[in-house]
């Protein structure tokens, strides 16, 4: 008898490792853990954590001048190579993987002490992730946009919206991303913003973000990246 509960407990964990790493692998394998860890240490102490202080420490460092066009947000941001992918030189990235709002606010009078020529702004998927609703987003997100606006009354800023996900996502989500990018589409008009809609070219026929863009419903591909730079490209180089 004990050799059979042995054998069938030893069978079960078999089956559900094999599920986990099934379900691990459809979200993006390594890289999925690596980013749902670093979301959870950048939202320990109110959303920082070491890689946090590790880019916000270097961006502090890089000269600045007010010809850059500045890119600022979590992993959508901060795992493309901009200058490259819109071919413009005067592009910097300033994003971190496990970007939240408040970690926005709490650095962008540092990346900012010379006011840019532009900046995109990418920021909220993350907060969503940890179950923030999208008023509070926006709430902090105005924040942002008035600290900019007061600092840099010049730099030409642009709110780009969140992007769909995938089906099996929904139910954990809800219509955040609809609200949101609604609300943000105010903020633009208030504080005579751009909005940039990433949301509606991403999707499929069924309203979903298209999986050949995303290998884990979040993050983007290549081929989603240059579905994005169809969008930006006129934007940057006007």
């Amino acid at each position: 008898m004990t050799k059979a509960i042995i054998y069938t407990s030893f069978i079960i964990n078999i089956i559900l490792i094999g599920c986990a790493t099934y379900i691990i692998r459809k979200k993006g394998g390594l890289r999925f853990i690596k980013n749902k860890l670093s979301i959870q240490q950048v939202h320990e102490d109110h959303g920082f954590g070491p890689y946090y202080e590790q880019r916000k420490s270097l961006f502090k460092t890089l000269p600045q001048d007010s010809t850059d066009i500045l890119f600022i947000g979590h992993s959508l941001i901060d795992g493309c190579e901009w200058s490259e992918l819109l071919e413009n030189n005067h592009i910097k990235n300033r994003g971190i993987n496990g970007e939240i709002i408040k970690g926005v606010l709490t650095r962008i009078d540092e990346i900012t002490q010379v006011a840019p020529r532009k900046i995109f702004l990418k920021i909220g998927t993350n907060d969503m992730d940890h179950g923030i609703k999208a008023q509070e987003m926006l709430q902090n997100y105005e924040r942002i946009i008035l600290f900019i606006r007061q600092k840099c009354p010049k730099t030409e800023l642009y709110l780009i919206s969140m992007l769909p996900v995938f089906q099996h996502d929904r139910d954990k989500v809800h219509s955040i991303p609809e609200d949101f990018n609604a609300g943000l589409m105010v903020l633009a008009q208030k504080h005579k913003a751009h909005y940039v809609d990433l949301y509606h070219p991403l999707l499929d026929e069924n309203g979903n973000l298209k999986e050949s863009y995303s290998n884990d419903g979040w993050h983007l591909m290549g081929e989603g990246y240059l579905k994005v730079k169809a969008v930006l490209l006129p934007l940057v180089n006007d």
